[in-house]
């Protein structure tokens, strides 16, 4: 039970990790010069 437990908690640590590196990276996507120029390819994402 413990186990499982402990493997929910690094999972769900681990998604929000990916998801807030994800949206910094995301947002350091938008502030570059390259970015305005191609708004289709970063909308989709």
């Amino acid at each position: 039970m413990r186990a499982i437990k402990d493997r929910e908690f690094v999972r769900d640590s681990l998604i929000m990790l990916v998801t807030s590196l994800l949206a910094g990276f995301l947002n350091y996507l938008y502030k570059l010069p390259m970015a305005r120029l191609f708004p289709q390819r970063i909308t989709v994402f």
